[in-house]
């Protein structure tokens, strides 16, 4: 008994000897990892990756498909440095801290042409023409070159763009379609953007952007779609940046560890302040800028390596006023204010096994518009009088199934929008209807009309939309497939169900370049907010009207430097105000109700194409450069008479050259000339009274004369520059430096006109 206790006291001694030992030698290795991308956030494979001390290699890999990489090393007592070089990039080296736990190192590689007897190679840019991804330095610097250094749709130049009104707007259209917005895989709606100018979070808190300009998947409810999409850095991080220009203030910051983070962004613009601070006029009439602020918070817990649960918060506060003396010659001001408030709140839950992936989302979002004027004079009463508001709690559910076999992709999923409610309240007095930034502030044809039937209106009820969806994509070689279908359904529509499908065909005509058909249908219900055309109308007669339809042909070819696209588009099922010239009056001689009412009998047909040149390093290392021509002719069918579509630009030309001046400093240019687009001219005052033009003669030429004038060519040259000195950037940029007059609105007593020159000072801080 005494031995074996002997023997196991040795034992235990040898064991406390030992264990220290081991213990100290294990905190002396390191395991490094990480994943190296390019400057849109795509995997580099096959990049090496090396340890050195100082000019000896300790140990190396290649990344993997993914762009991942995993090192072990000794780092005790050593200056190490971590070495990444990949053909067509630019090589990156960063001192590995002296860590005896786990390192993190997340590289993006700038792309090099590299010239090898007159052969340059370089990342594979030929993309899916359809899908524009943005990473966030992308983003960010792309922006800056806009007039709100942090708006992210300030970013898109692509030639198929018209913009609503200004054209610091963000009311942007691709050929009839407004683009839904995603964040995080959510559906937010369209026009997200507060009169024009800021787009929900800053580019500051956005990962990536995709940009879908023609066709999208099933996932995806229109033809055109930008998703964003913000970081979930697990990893141990502190950070922070700070963006102040003339034009808004943001601050933002990140901390996190391996198992949790917490992200958020404060905004506010500044320019509406300068404005009147410096009293700032113009000899032009303009529409003033807009008081903004938004708020956003995004935090995750990593519950395991499969599972992610995340939540976001967003709170947007826009408010707008102006007197329109400011914005048009007249006696008679108006008084004019607009004001949003928008809250969401959504929890996202992800898990991610071997061949499958599994996300789940769910929001509420709860939102409030109004729009006032007044007239400043008692003896103007009788003319206008506005007040409208809309108040709204929407429920959001997303569930997406994503199934991975060899090289085949499945992708199942079903999105839920309820509006449990919505109510609208609406007085209103010889409005035209449209919205504030339509090209044309004509009233209606039969205003009066429109004054008797629908002068004050309200309306409270729930909304419910629903979507399932399916697609398959084929990795056939140099082929590659993409089916899908989409089951829409609208609760308060007369014709609920609707199906719609996709189809593209990829064709990889070499290593650099790809061929693409495309051809899809997709459906919309028409209620949007109120300061979209004819809401009021829409509302009141929602069970009579049937979805949007949307049929897209588009063909397109591609490669590392040209682009070339052509399509057909059209849409149907438009609401169209439409009068009954059968049932003008009741008995008693007064106005029948269903006089004027709304049909679902609109049409708009677009046609046309786009051909551009991008080449980084043109003609010499310093400059990068693109080129673009864009022809689309587009038309409307209003009560069967054809006339041009409100943004019908047929020609548009984008040119965009940067400088680099040294490694530091590079400015550049851009010049935009396009058609002007089409608007009404002010109808002359009748000689007699409405009821006497209640007839189908008198409508048809009226249509006839809607959009037949044009604006004046629209011209704009924007010069911009940038500085990085360490963790600060210095930008600046002016807008419209010829100060070109160009009209946007034809009002009654004339034309209002977008910005004119317009300068831009910006400092960007990261710590």
């Amino acid at each position: 008994m005494n031995r074996i206790l002997s023997t196991i006291t040795v034992l235990l001694a040898l064991l406390m000897l030992w264990a220290p030992t081991s213990h100290s030698y294990a905190k002396q290795l390191a395991a490094v990892t990480g994943r190296i991308t390019d400057s849109d956030n795509q995997p580099v494979i096959g990049a090496s990756v090396i340890i050195l001390s100082g000019e000896d290699i300790l140990t190396g890999v290649s990344s993997d498909t993914e762009g991942r990489y995993f090192l072990k090393i000794d780092s005790s007592g050593k200056v190490l440095k971590l070495r990444v070089s990949a053909v067509g990039f630019v090589s990156q080296t960063v001192r590995i801290k002296e860590n005896r736990g786990n390192l993190k190192y997340n590289l993006r590689l700038e792309t090099q042409a590299v010239e090898l007897n007159s052969i340059a190679v370089r990342p594979d840019k030929a993309n899916n023409h359809r899908e524009i991804c943005y990473s966030s330095e992308k983003l960010s610097h792309n922006a800056r070159r806009s007039l709100v250094p942090t708006n992210p749709v300030g970013a898109l130049r692509e030639p198929a763009i018209s913009r609503q009104g200004s054209s610091h707007s963000s009311q942007i259209r691709i050929n009839g379609t407004n683009p839904y917005y995603y964040l995080n895989g959510l559906l937010l709606g369209a026009d997200p953007d507060h009169y024009g100018m800021f787009t929900i979070i800053p580019t500051s808190i956005i990962e990536e952007m995709k940009f879908y300009l023609q066709g999208t998947s099933a996932r995806y409810a229109l033809p055109s779609a930008i998703e964003l999409t913000t970081p979930t850095p697990f990893e141990a991080h502190r950070k922070f940046e700070f963006n102040f220009s003339s034009i808004e203030a943001t601050g933002v910051g990140s901390v996190g560890s391996d198992k949790t983070f917490l992200t958020a962004s404060v905004r506010k613009s500044l320019l509406d302040k300068l404005v009147e601070q410096f009293d700032i006029s113009s000899d032009r009439k303009t529409l003033p800028p807009t008081n903004f602020a938004d708020f956003f918070m995004s935090a995750g817990v990593k519950l395991s390596p499969r599972y992610r649960l995340m939540a976001d918060r967003y709170y947007v506060r826009d408010y707008l006023s102006y007197n329109t003396e400011a914005a048009v010659d007249s006696d008679e001001n108006v008084r004019t204010f607009q004001h949003t408030d928008e809250n969401y709140t959504a929890v996202r839950f992800d898990a991610v096994y071997e061949k499958l992936l599994l996300k789940f989302s769910a929001a509420q979002r709860t939102g409030y518009k109004e729009y006032h004027a007044v007239p400043e004079t008692e003896n103007a009463k009788e003319k206008v009088y506005l007040d409208l508001s809309e108040g709204s709690r929407t429920n959001l559910v997303n569930v997406q199934v994503v199934w991975f076999h060899k090289k085949n992709q499945l992708e199942i999923g079903d999105q839920l929008e309820f509006e449990s409610f919505h109510e609208i309240n609406m007085a209103q007095r010889n409005w035209n209807f449209l919205s504030p930034f339509a090209n044309s502030d004509n009233p209606y044809i039969y205003q009066q009309a429109l004054n008797t039937t629908y002068g004050t209106y309200y309306n409270r009820e729930s909304l419910h939309n629903n979507a399932v969806y399916m697609s398959i994509k084929r990795d056939w070689g140099r082929f590659e497939t993409e089916t899908g279908f989409r089951l829409e359904y609208f609760k308060y529509l007369a014709k609920r169900c609707h199906p719609v499908w996709r189809q593209s065909v990829v064709f990889k005509t070499s290593e650099q370049s790809r061929l693409e058909l495309f051809y899809g249908t997709f459906a919309e219900s028409p209620v949007n907010n109120i300061l979209e055309p004819y809401q009021v109308l829409i509302n009141a007669h929602l069970n009579d009207l049937h979805p949007i339809k949307t049929q897209l042909v588009s063909i397109s070819w591609a490669n590392d430097m040209f682009e070339a696209s052509l399509f057909n588009k059209k849409i149907t099922g438009l609401p169209t105000v439409t009068p009954d010239f059968e049932q003008v009056f009741n008995k008693d001689g007064s106005l029948d109700n269903d006089f004027i009412s709304v049909a679902s009998t609109g049409e708009e047909h677009f046609y046309g194409g786009f051909l551009s040149f991008e080449k980084e390093r043109f003609l010499t290392d310093r400059v990068d450069f693109r080129v673009s021509y864009a022809y689309t002719r587009a038309h409307k069918l209003d009560n069967g008479v054809n006339i041009p579509y409100d943004l019908n630009a047929p020609h548009k030309f984008q040119a965009r050259i940067d400088y680099r001046i040294s490694r530091k400093f590079d400015i550049g240019g851009e010049f935009q000339i396009r058609s002007g687009y089409p608007y009404t001219p002010a109808r002359p005052m009748l000689a007699y009274s409405e009821p006497e033009t209640y007839n189908k003669d008198y409508f048809t030429a009226a249509v006839e004369q809607e959009n037949s004038e044009q604006f004046p060519t629209y011209l704009s040259l924007n010069l911009y520059g940038n500085y990085k000195w360490d963790n600060v950037e210095i930008f600046f940029g002016v807008n419209n430096v010829t100060n070109h007059a160009n009209p946007i609105i034809n009002a009654a007593s004339g034309f209002v006109y977008d910005a004119g020159i317009l300068p831009m000072l910006g400092i960007k801080w990261r710590f």
